[in-house]
């Protein structure tokens, strides 16, 4: 069985991954503002193109989602050892005295609630974006992704109103899950040397924040009708 600190390097290496991958997707998103060709054009060229000819067409993306799914059920599966861990440790030997528990930041004490909500938004986005499930203002098969955004998102009907809301829930747990998560994954991973602690705290609320503000930005700019 994994020690804990093993468990807590699965956790930090996995976390790392998913950041680079939400910043790389915030980036994405932000062609919304260059218009529908670029936009189109880039998500042909993710779900089609991207490494071709390295790889066949169509190939990378699917190589891509069975990766970020192992990645997935490494981080949460390490979390949940830990939180079970710990539940079983507390109060059984040592009791903490009172005025010495460590003070919590929010982002901290929003990592459990937020991880699981972040965890049922991944399905809701799948299903939404993906998998063309959940459709809103539209047969989402005819339109472009372009076109699916601002359906998703121009308040013209509750369930666009009502996807606003649940991304924007959703962006908010991600952002503090990252303020803290990176900070913790990069300690963890030894980058937290003397004198590093103000950058990397620093590093980890400016990810959090761009996070915030680049995914948010276009389903605002949407509903507000500066992109339509």
């Amino acid at each position: 069985m994994m020690t804990s600190v093993g468990l807590k390097v699965v956790m930090a290496f996995t976390g790392l991954i998913f950041v680079i991958f939400v910043l790389f997707h915030m980036y994405g998103n932000l062609k919304m503002f260059f218009g529908p060709e670029a936009y189109n054009h880039y998500a042909e060229w993710l779900k089609h193109d991207m490494l071709y000819p390295i790889l066949p067409h169509g190939w990378f993306i699917w190589i891509f989602r069975i990766c970020l799914i192992l990645v997935l059920l490494g981080h949460v599966g390490a979390a949940a050892h830990l939180v079970v861990r710990n539940y079983r440790a507390r109060g059984t030997r040592y009791k903490v005295k009172s005025g010495t528990k460590k003070k919590e930041s929010w982002p901290s004490k929003t990592m459990k609630v937020g991880g699981v909500t972040i965890l049922l938004f991944i399905v809701f986005h799948i299903l939404h974006f993906t998998a063309l499930k959940i459709q809103i203002g539209g047969d989402y098969h005819r339109l472009s992704p372009y076109e699916r955004m601002v359906a998703s998102f121009n308040l013209d009907s509750w369930a666009s109103v009502c996807a606003l809301v649940i991304y924007t829930v959703a962006v908010t747990f991600v952002s503090f899950h990252v303020w803290h998560g990176l900070y913790s994954a990069l300690t963890t991973l030894g980058a937290g040397r003397r004198g590093a602690e103000a950058f990397l705290k620093g590093l980890s609320a400016l990810c959090g924040l761009a996070l915030f503000i680049g995914f948010l930005a276009p389903p605002f700019a949407i509903a507000f009708g500066f992109i339509e």
